[in-house]
């Protein structure tokens, strides 16, 4: 049974693709769906000189971290990850199959001060639609919003994460 949190999504995304029969189960604890950042790249206003400092940060995130692996501490180039699990997820058939899938979502993203409403709405909406994706990867998937819980599920919760495990466990 994998259990991953966050990016911990993608490799996961991975493996079941290319080895499903290591498998028994997934549970995805609050993941970062691979079409994210491309929403909000997208729904970045255009850039101005005079632009928040917060708005600055967000594009130089978007434009450049995700591009360059020097700039994340797994150093990881973020935007081929999320290239690769898209290609995987757009692949025949669900990518999970009839595993028993269990994602579990924390509220949504903080509203980020400095950043434009449409911009949040639109990294709402793609968040809500990668979550609703990885639990349709498969035949026996499920979306669980957890109450009370960041992204950090299993600091915020801990007990709702073992019973999603133990539940993917007993298949």
């Amino acid at each position: 049974v994998l259990a991953a949190h966050s990016l911990g999504s993608h490799p996961a995304v991975g493996l079941v693709a290319r080895a499903p029969e290591r498998v028994a189960g997934v549970v995805l604890v609050d993941p970062l769906p691979p079409r994210v950042s491309a929403a909000q790249r997208a729904a970045l206003p255009p850039e101005k000189p005079d632009e928040s400092r917060e708005l600055a940060d967000e594009r130089r995130f978007l434009t450049e971290v995700l591009f360059d692996p020097a700039q994340n501490p797994e150093h990881l180039l973020m935007s081929a990850c999320d290239e690769e699990v898209a290609r995987l997820l757009d692949g025949p058939g669900p990518t999970f199959g009839d595993l028993p899938v269990v994602v579990l979502r924390g509220s949504g993203p903080p509203r980020l001060p400095g950043l434009p409403d449409s911009y949040h709405a639109a990294t709402e909406a793609a968040f809500d639609d990668g979550f609703r994706e990885f639990a349709a990867e498969s035949t026996r998937g499920t979306l669980i919003e957890v109450e009370d819980s960041g992204h950090n599920i299993q600091d915020d919760q801990p007990k709702v994460v073992m019973d999603a495990i133990r539940d993917v466990m007993a298949g």
